[in-house]
């Protein structure tokens, strides 16, 4: 016969308040218990007062027609509630309850108070064990009952705060603590607040202490300054509190009597012994929890390898190739890796639309990459097409237009490359593509204008609101996107590094390698970006303020019309030479902080000064004279000069504009124009002797300070 709680003596004895409380285990207690008439199911009826006046009765009301009188109204559908769980035998519950998780034994403990008492009572501990075997968990630490051990197993809150999602435990000092209350209440002896927090306590007794020697990130000023960093001892504030008060007491006995200093001996040698079965069952728990893992990580790859599977099945029925599928999904795609082996209708309609994308995006890439060969021959007609048309442009405006790049944007291009492999394209299938050039130049022109404008304007607002986002302004440097550092001279051209004014921004060149999205998947080139350079917009207001302008007003127009000099007053001299020393133009020093600085960024801009007239007027000549020199110049009426090999001097330029275009007196930006690919040349720094009256110290920034050298004349 099954006993009852009424004839077991067991349920009767509920557990006593001191057991409760050296569980330290919380629950919580705001849980009100049901009523008997809510937990027996039957309704109590209430009391009528009716004060001496009868109730009225309830107007009857006639039913349709065609109600049939005998029969019986259906009953609703009993309600599942488990409010007789408390009266069933306590032998059938345990057997229930030896089915569940761990997790599961803590929230059912919750409850309510009645089950708190119960899953909490010594004679429970046979469930816990059960559950515990289960999952092979180890047994339990000095001083964990089993439902306190369950909690710090199988729950990731943290021990002090309650965060949840706390990963790890600290099994030196078994608890589970969150990298905040570590950092607060974690402490060694060479922390700032390690005196204040234990005043007055004797530092022998931290011996005697579990500890750790990990908080949370890695300090590396003070593990380089402290070898032993590794080795420090970190001690949690509450314990070492409750450890001070057994130590006090059995110190003051010590002192008292010889019994005393003897069993506080005995004392320190359980301790040590406490301290040291601590650290070695630290192990074990640690190899239980990487066992865990590595169990749970072997299940998740059977089960996304089964899932894997499923999902391939249905993207094959919904008519995607088999080539497509597998080459885009394996078993750590998103989707995959988690989840259940068994994909429900449910599941599927969830992971579908990302799966998909996922294929479609690899179906995308195998047709391009097939197609490839085939797109750069047509793009290379196209590429012809594009620049034949240009000629109808002067040499100034064709300059100024992008690359043919640009043109996969548009829907019409980018369907005659990649059209159908037995369709012949030539250059007259693009002519309804060059029909729209023009317009489409102008387009992408002014949205290169607008960036820029718009670049402007927010990076100086927060500095200096007053200062006008017009690309005319001598402060505002852009560069280029993917511009890097290259040493200075006029063979590599720093203007890809450094643009100032829209002529400038409209010519750039550059093209970004698969830089834009034709759709998921296919990446094709685009012209580059441009971005605002902070630094050199910050070099060139100093150079602005120099010579005697305002930054805020100066327009490149002005500045050239300064035509000032600069010599570098602290910085990099060219090549590290200490015999000649350079003047600079203004674009020629901005030239030189791209080149010299662009890394690493941390270094500080260089600063300049003005130049001397005598050095002014050396400068002047000799830009004067790379003005005749220099092969930079380009016809601005033909295209006979239009490429960079092609250039010539100013003198033979301007001679074949009277020749061949009867223009009897050229004018310069309408007859004949420098070529952008060569305006370095024509900004080259000049180099004058560097005279030096007395003993002049130099510094290498690359050596240490120590390593210095004296040059004199």
């Amino acid at each position: 016969m099954v006993k009852t709680r009424a004839q077991s003596g067991v349920a009767i004895k509920p557990p006593t308040s001191k057991a409760l409380e050296d569980e330290g285990y919380e629950i919580d207690d705001k849980f009100e218990p049901e009523s008997s008439d809510e937990n027996t199911g039957k309704k109590k009826r209430k009391s009528q007062k009716t004060n001496g006046t009868p109730k009225a009765k309830r107007q009857k009301t006639s039913k349709p027609k065609g109600t049939n009188k005998g029969t019986p109204a259906k009953e609703g559908r009993r309600r599942k509630t488990l409010s007789l769980l408390p009266t069933m035998p306590l032998d059938v519950l345990f057997e229930i309850f030896s089915h569940l998780s761990p997790r599961d034994l803590l929230n059912l403990a919750r409850t309510s108070k009645m089950l708190k008492k119960t899953m909490l009572d010594p004679e429970t501990n046979i469930v816990w064990k059960t559950v515990r075997a289960v999952y092979g968990a180890p047994e339990p630490a000095i001083g964990f009952s089993e439902p306190k051990w369950a909690a710090i197993l199988f729950e990731s809150n943290c021990n002090s705060c309650g965060t949840k999602n706390v990963p790890r435990v600290d099994w030196r000092i078994q608890k589970r603590l969150c990298s905040a209350c570590k950092q607060s209440s974690l402490l060694g002896v060479k922390d700032p607040g390690f005196k204040t927090v234990f005043e007055g306590y004797d530092l022998d007794m931290f011996n005697y202490i579990p500890h750790i020697n990990e908080r949370g990130p890695r300090d590396w000023k003070q593990e380089m300054s402290d070898s032993n960093w590794h080795l420090r001892k970190l001690f949690w504030a509450n314990d070492v509190h409750a450890f001070a008060k057994e130590w006090s007491r059995f110190r003051d006995a010590a002192q008292r009597s010889p019994e005393g200093r003897v069993a506080f001996n005995a004392w320190k040698d359980e301790r040590k012994q406490l301290l040291q079965s601590i650290n070695e069952m630290a192990r074990v728990y640690e190899a239980w929890v990487y066992s865990c893992k590595s169990q749970k990580y072997s299940e998740m790859v059977v089960t996304s390898k089964v899932r894997l599977e499923a999902v391939k099945k249905r993207l094959l029925k919904a008519g995607y190739g088999s080539v497509d599928v597998n080459s885009a999904l394996t078993e750590h795609t998103e989707g995959i890796r988690t989840g259940s082996a068994n994909v429900t209708n449910s599941a599927w309609a969830t992971i579908r639309p990302k799966l998909e994308a996922v294929v479609i995006e690899a179906r995308n890439k195998r047709v391009s990459r097939e197609m490839q060969p085939l797109i750069k021959q047509r793009f290379e007609v196209l590429k012809e097409v594009y620049n034949e048309h240009l000629k109808y442009f002067s040499p100034a405006e064709r300059y100024c237009c992008p690359p043919a790049e640009f043109l996969w944007r548009y829907t019409d291009t980018s369907d005659l490359l990649e059209a159908d492999p037995t369709v012949s394209i030539t250059n007259e299938s693009f002519q309804s593509v060059i029909d729209k050039v023009d317009e489409r130049v102008a387009e992408y022109q002014a949205e290169k204008k607008k960036k820029a404008e718009e670049s402007a304007r927010w990076r100086v607002w927060m500095t200096i609101p007053r200062i006008s986002e017009s690309l005319h302004l001598a402060r505002h440097v852009f560069q280029c996107e993917h511009s890097t550092p290259a040493p200075f001279s006029v063979e590599t051209p720093a203007t890809y590094q450094t643009l100032i004014g829209w002529d400038m921004i409209a010519w750039l060149p550059c093209v970004q390698r698969l830089g834009f999205e034709l759709r998921p998947g296919v990446k094709v080139d685009r012209p580059s970006e441009i971005l605002y350079d902070d630094r050199g917009s910050e070099v060139s207001s100093g150079l602005i303020s120099l010579a005697g302008l305002d930054p805020a007003e100066a327009t490149i127009a002005d500045m050239d019309a300064r035509d000032a000099r600069y010599v570098l007053l602290s910085g990099l001299l060219h090549h590290f030479c200490i015999d000649t020393y350079p003047v600079f133009t203004w674009r020629a020093a901005l030239y030189f902080v791209a080149d010299k600085y662009r890394c690493p960024e941390d270094w500080d801009p260089p600063t300049f000064r003005l130049a001397t007239p005598e050095e002014t007027d050396r400068a002047r000549q000799h830009s004067a004279a790379l003005q005749e020199s220099a092969k930079a110049w380009s016809c601005n009426h033909c295209h006979d000069f239009f490429d960079e090999e092609l250039a010539e001097t100013k003198s033979t330029i301007v001679q074949h504009v009277k020749d061949m275009h009867g223009v009897s007196d050229p004018k310069v930006k309408e007859d004949y124009i420098v070529n952008p690919h060569l305006w370095p040349k024509l900004e080259a720094p000049c180099q004058l002797p560097l005279r030096v009256t007395s003993p002049v110290c130099f510094e290498c920034r690359w050596c240490p300070e120590t390593q210095r050298g004296e040059v004199s004349q």
